[in-house]
C-alpha cells in the first residue's frame, strides 16, 4: 500500500448547546475528512473526530476551544505528510511508523511533556479510517470480517445478539430532551458526572444532578430490562481524587433510591491513582488507558 496523494478537508458542526462533561464543556464537534490515493488510482476517503476535552482535559483547559482543535487537526496534518510515497503492507504497519513522530510532534506543539498518547491516537483516525478502506479496496476486501488479520481472529469471533443504545447525558442536557430521550425508548442512560469545581463542589453538583434525572427517569418503565426500571451507568471521566467522594454519591444514591439502578460507575479515578473499591455498592470499571 503506497500513498501517493493526500487530502484533509474540516468540517465544523455547532451544537445546540454545549456539551457539558469532565468538570468543562465544549460546544462544537470538529470533524477530519481524509482522502488517501495510492499509485494505482485507487482512493479512499476516511473520517474522525477530534475531541480535544476527553483526550486531554490538560491540553483543553490551556488553549482556547479553537485552539485545541487547531492543534489535534495539525497531528493529523503532520501524519499526513509523513505517510506520502511510503509503502506499508497495512494500516497496522502504517500506524505503527507514523504514531511515534506524530507523538513527538504532538508534544512539542502543545509544550506537555506529559500528553497523552490518547490526543494522538484521535488525531489519527481519520487517516486510519482512509487506510483501512484503501486496503480493502487494494485486496478486493468486501467484508468487514474480511479485514481482520488471522493473528486477531479468535480474539475478534465472538458475536453479540443484541446491543443497546445508551445515549450520552451531559449536564447540561435540559431536562425536557431527557424526557424525549426516554420516551422514545431508552433504558440505560450514561449519565456524565464530575461537574466543575473543587472536589466538595463537583460532589454536591453530582447527588444533585443524580437526583434530577433519577426524578425523571423514575416515572419510565421499560420491558427491557428485568426490574422494568431505567438504569444508570455513571461516567465520572477521572473527576474524582477520593474514594470518600464516590462512597458519598453512593450513599446518596441509596437515600434516593438510585443506588439498585447503577450498573456500572466507568473511570471514577485518574489513571495514575489505585484504590482498593471492593468495599464501595457499586460495579466498577477503569477506561481503555
Amino acid at each position: 500500500m503506497k500513498i501517493t496523494e493526500t487530502e484533509l478537508e474540516i468540517q465544523r458542526e455547532p451544537f445546540a448547546r454545549p456539551f457539558g462533561f469532565k468538570g468543562s464543556a465544549f460546544h462544537e464537534k470538529w470533524n477530519m475528512i481524509v482522502r488517501l490515493r495510492d499509485e494505482d488510482g485507487s482512493e479512499s476517503i476516511g473520517v474522525g473526530g477530534l475531541a480535544v476535552l476527553w483526550s486531554d482535559a490538560n491540553v483543553f483547559n490551556a488553549h482556547t476551544e479553537v485552539g485545541g482543535n487547531l492543534l489535534q487537526a495539525s497531528i493529523l496534518e503532520t501524519a499526513l505528510q509523513h505517510v506520502m510515497n511510503r509503502e506499508y503492507a497495512d494500516p497496522p504497519s502504517m500506524l505503527a511508523d507514523v504514531l511515534p513522530e506524530a507523538f513527538a510532534y504532538g508534544r512539542t506543539i502543545t509544550r506537555n511533556d506529559h500528553l497523552r498518547l490518547t490526543f494522538v491516537l484521535i488525531a489519527l483516525v481519520a487517516l486510519d479510517n482512509a487506510a483501512w478502506l484503501l486496503f480493502s479496496k487494494q485486496n478486493n476486501i468486501t467484508t468487514f470480517d474480511g479485514f481482520i488479520p488471522p493473528w486477531a481472529t479468535d480474539a475478534l469471533s465472538h458475536r453479540q445478539d443484541a446491543i443497546a443504545s445508551v445515549p450520552a447525558v451531559g449536564y447540561t442536557l435540559p431536562m425536557s430532551e431527557l424526557e424525549q430521550i426516554l420516551q422514545a425508548g431508552a433504558y440505560v442512560l450514561k449519565i456524565k458526572i464530575g461537574h466543575s469545581g473543587n472536589q466538595d463542589e463537583m460532589v454536591t453538583r453530582d447527588k444533585t444532578w443524580l437526583s434530577q434525572v433519577h426524578d425523571l427517569a423514575s416515572s419510565h418503565r421499560s420491558a427491557m430490562t428485568e426490574s422494568e426500571n431505567i438504569l444508570y451507568y455513571l461516567d465520572a471521566n477521572g473527576r474524582y481524587t477520593t474514594k470518600s467522594g464516590i462512597r458519598e454519591l453512593l450513599e446518596h444514591a441509596d437515600q434516593i433510591g438510585a443506588l439498585d439502578r447503577i450498573i456500572l460507575i466507568e473511570e471514577p479515578f485518574d489513571e495514575s491513582v489505585e484504590f482498593d473499591v471492593s468495599d464501595l455498592p457499586a460495579r466498577f470499571a477503569a477506561d481503555e488507558s
